[in-house]
């Protein structure tokens, strides 16, 4: 059996043919199109270099123990400490006599402290976390992260721009036939140029440590505490007097005690009554011859 194509059918084939391909050409033109957008919308970029700062504040048991403990944590992490200030507030203080000569001080304080500091960026969610474990109650936490990577890129083409200006200026001076006065104030804005290379470069030293080393900034209380302290009673100065009895005691232990130095004396110094013993027994015989 023979089957027949007929002219019809064969343009159809061609038809749908024709079609299919367009349609995979523009398939494939839509696809390099979307690579060319994203390609233009993101072109290639330096790696992001953040400048993280943390500030957090908390409450913990013991304020002096958890300040050992979190620089304990910063210093093994290769962090340190740039700034502390531990201080007691004081919220009211009252004094009550509780005998003529003594009084009991009572004392309401919070204890605080503030710390700064220094972290590794890679290490710094590892020492926060470390750190949250001394709060018994958070207060607040907040952590930024700012992207440096081109303000870095800037205060090197700075310093890449006054050095080429400079290099040219140096160049000018160096000839022959500069005048003096266009070589000073060649010299004068060489060193200003090199001025402004001297502080892009510090710029960026100072970028790439707020880069390197993250800043946390640390606020640690602990509950209200309460002091109590016998204190003697400096106004009434007529009740530190001891009464008559302790002090007719204290007169006869003084007295027994003034006895007995005089009894230690006398006996030590016995060489001393010897020798005037002896000097009055010959004065003695003396003054009976005389007399016989």
């Amino acid at each position: 059996m023979k089957t027949h194509v007929t002219p019809l059918a064969l343009a159809g084939l061609l038809i749908l043919s024709v079609s299919c391909k367009r349609e995979l050409e523009s398939m494939e033109a839509s696809s390099d199109l979307a690579s060319a957008d994203t390609t233009s919308v993101a072109p290639d970029l330096p790696p992001h270099q953040f400048i993280r700062t943390a500030d957090i504040r908390f409450r913990v048991k013991d304020v002096a123990n958890a300040t050992e403990k979190i620089e304990g944590t910063v210093r093994r992490f290769g962090g340190f400490v740039t700034h502390t200030h531990l201080r007691s507030d004081v919220a009211e203080k009252k004094t009550a006599s509780i005998s003529l000569d003594s009084v009991v001080e009572t004392t309401r304080y919070t204890v605080e402290n503030t710390l700064t500091l220094r972290v590794p960026n890679t290490a710094l969610d590892t020492v926060l976390t470390a750190i949250g474990r001394q709060a018994v109650f958070l207060d607040t936490r907040e952590i930024d992260a700012q992207d440096a990577s081109l303000d870095l890129i800037a205060q090197r083409l700075t310093q890449r721009r006054n050095e080429n200006a400079g290099q040219r200026i140096e160049k000018a001076i160096d000839q022959k036939r500069a005048k003096l006065n266009d070589a000073v104030a060649a010299e004068s804005d060489n060193t200003a140029r090199q001025q402004a290379a001297d502080e892009a470069y510090i710029s960026e030293m100072s970028l790439r440590d707020r880069v390197a080393f993250s800043t946390v900034t640390l606020a640690i209380y602990q509950k209200e505490s309460l002091k109590t302290e016998v204190l003697p009673n400096f106004e009434n100065a007529a009740s530190l007097r001891p009464p008559f009895g302790v002090r007719l005691l204290e007169s006869l232990r003084s007295g027994w005690f003034l006895l007995e130095g005089f009894v230690f004396f006398v006996l030590t110094a016995w060489p001393v009554w010897v020798l005037v013993a002896f000097i009055a027994l010959l004065t003695r015989k003396r003054l009976i011859r005389k007399l016989n």
